[in-house]
């Protein structure tokens, strides 16, 4: 006979309860844990409050630069193209002296005027009024006022300028030994120049000279106190830009300066001191 398994239980127990015909062990229960407590929504942050809004303050009238390129370049452009035409027929004028005299030959003191003269004296009244326009809008005006004409031409002389620069021309040429050919070569060469870079540059200088001597007039018929000079950029001490004083437009600028352009390479201007 089989003996009990130690701990007091036989094996006829244990296939009986593997069977399942024993007593059940009890099951073990598992406590389930509490559901947590519901956390309550973060109530939603009040809307952040934006600053309001400002406008912007607009640039006290029109840019003066701007606006003195948009009045005065379609006159520079139309004042090229024509003399450039009298510059060539100069030239031919010239080179037939030249050739005809053998080389002695020297521009009078009053050459070329009647070639370039009407070009430059348009340019001169256009730009002259273009500046009175600039002052009216410059100040807030509703109109330009009628200016007389001056009784000069204002600005340099561009005919005097081609004049002297070819006289120079002859005068190294003759000094260097250069025979007819290379004198005529000398020659085309001068007015090639002109007819590019030279010209724009001094076509453009008398336009800016009558633009600013006509706004100068114009702030004054206006009744504009005071002007001033601005700077585009690059200050240049020769003219107002460089002290930062405003004159009365009627009287000549401060310290000595001279009015825009003050040499060939001011691009400063005038506007109506603030």
């Amino acid at each position: 006979e089989a003996e009990p398994a130690p701990g007091g239980e036989g094996i006829d127990d244990l296939f009986s309860r593997l069977r399942g015909g024993g007593s059940a062990t009890p099951a073990v229960v598992v406590a389930s844990a509490p559901e947590p407590e519901p956390v309550p929504e973060p109530a939603p942050a009040p809307p952040r409050e934006r600053p309001p809004l400002r406008a912007v303050p607009a640039a006290a009238g029109p840019d003066p630069f701007e606006l003195r390129d948009r009045l005065l370049l379609p006159l520079t452009n139309k004042a090229l193209r024509d003399a450039k035409r009298a510059i060539v027929d100069i030239q031919n004028v010239v080179l037939e002296e030249l050739r005809t005299s053998g080389g002695e030959w020297s521009p009078e003191p009053g050459a070329f005027v009647a070639e370039l003269g009407p070009t430059l004296a348009e340019l001169s009244s256009a730009s002259r009024s273009a500046g009175a326009l600039a002052a009216a809008e410059l100040s807030g005006a509703d109109r330009p006022p009628d200016l007389a004409e001056p009784e000069t031409q204002e600005g340099p002389d561009v005919s005097a300028a081609l004049r002297e620069g070819l006289t120079q021309v002859l005068g190294r040429s003759a000094e260097a030994g250069g025979g007819p050919r290379q004198q005529s070569a000398t020659v085309s060469r001068f007015f090639r120049a002109w007819r590019t870079d030279e010209a724009e540059r001094r076509l453009r200088h008398a336009a800016f000279a009558a633009f600013h001597r006509g706004l100068l007039d114009a702030c004054a018929e206006l009744g504009v106190p005071a002007v001033a000079g601005r700077a585009d950029g690059r200050t240049c001490a020769a003219c107002p830009a460089s002290t930062g004083e405003p004159w009365r437009p009627r009287d000549e600028p401060p310290n000595g300066t001279a009015i825009p352009p003050a040499h060939d390479d001011c691009s400063c201007t005038v506007v109506p001191a603030p």
